[in-house]
């Protein structure tokens, strides 16, 4: 499992690119994720010169993208923007939230979009408040289902903190949630990536955030549901806007290999 840091953690010189590499690369990130705002999608000389230098840090990128999956067709400049940021890797992808909203066979088509482009998806579950978290999963399952049948290469997403916020875990029991996620990608037998910060309350606002593991998440029980499904992560990718959460984040994961290599 690699462990990223997303450019939000530039969020105090507006999410910087280049200064989230910077933290990066001195910090010993093996990957990191840039977000393709209006502004980086159409300035390609940036987007040239970001991926160079990502590339020569011999660092993983994952390219989280502005759009939702759905009926909405993606930019030209969009596509131009991935291809960019992949000139010299075999699977060049995009990560895009999954729309509860929209009917599967739509996104289907959508994901045919980006497979003609040469783009693969990285599929992130998302949950509207008009929406049904319960039917939602089911319908992202089934998504990826139907995707593995038609031949579409999409890896899985799993925002774990998004289940634990406030609105849903007042009427569901966020554990059972991901007790079902899991049923379900251990179903579709895909390796996964994991969306992680830690908060102290289920209200997830700035000042309740806490690194990995000294929060209220009960991550602990979430990995070992994850390896008893037999579920493998490629990439673990902490989403902090503050340094110090995500420096300190990293213990968790070395005392999370280390326990790994133990069993």
């Amino acid at each position: 499992m690699k462990l990223a840091v997303a450019d939000s953690i530039s969020f105090g010189v507006g999410k910087d690119a280049f200064d989230a590499l910077e933290f990066a690369v001195a910090n010993g990130f093996e990957a990191i994720q840039y977000y393709l705002n209006d502004g980086l999608i159409v300035d390609q000389q940036k987007l040239f010169l970001l991926a160079d230098k990502t590339h020569d840090a011999q660092i993983k990128i994952i390219c989280h993208g502005p759009i939702p999956l759905n009926a909405v067709r993606p930019s030209q400049n969009l596509i131009d923007a991935v291809r960019i940021l992949f000139p010299s890797q075999k699977d060049p992808a995009i990560l895009l939230h999954h729309d509860p909203l929209c009917a599967v066979d739509i996104a289907i088509d959508a994901m045919r979009v980006w497979q003609a482009a040469g783009i693969s998806i990285q599929l992130e579950n998302f949950y509207p408040k008009v929406c049904d978290p319960e039917q939602a999963i089911s319908s992202y399952i089934s998504l990826l289902t139907k995707a593995k049948s038609a031949g579409i290469k999409v890896t899985p997403v799993l925002d774990i903190p998004r289940l634990f916020i406030r609105w849903i875990a007042e009427k569901y029991s966020s554990i059972n949630l991901i007790k079902q996620i899991m049923e379900g990608l251990a179903s579709v037998n895909q390796t996964i990536i994991l969306h992680m910060i830690d908060c102290a309350t289920p209200d997830q606002d700035r000042p309740s955030w806490r690194p990995i593991g000294q929060g209220a998440i009960p991550y602990k029980e979430i990995f070992e549901m994850i390896d008893n499904a037999g579920i493998e992560i490629s990439t673990a990718v902490l989403e902090y806007e503050d340094r110090q959460s995500a420096l300190d984040s990293i213990s968790y994961f070395e005392r999370l290999k280390k326990n790994s290599e133990h069993k």
